[in-house]
């Protein structure tokens, strides 16, 4: 598709770029999911689920964080 604009090596070294970026911006929640995970189970398994809970709690903010402010980087960008 990006043949068919007038300067196609600029509309797919953009289309590389973005590429990119999305997947960084995906890989840290999945790298924080899949470490929680872990935090998880360890500490059902010793029976600390008050301990798991503030774990997932801990995790969904820094996502959260992560990704409004990789957004917001995007934007002024």
């Amino acid at each position: 598709m990006s043949g068919l604009f007038p300067n196609p090596n600029l509309e797919a070294s953009m289309m590389s770029i973005s590429l990119n970026t999305s997947l960084v911006v995906f890989r840290i929640p999945f790298g924080f999911g899949s470490a929680v995970s872990m935090r998880v189970s360890n500490e059902l398994g010793v029976e600390r689920p008050r301990a798991a809970q503030i774990a997932i709690q801990v995790v969904i903010f820094l996502a959260i964080t992560e990704g409004l402010l990789l957004s917001l980087l995007a934007v002024a960008v």
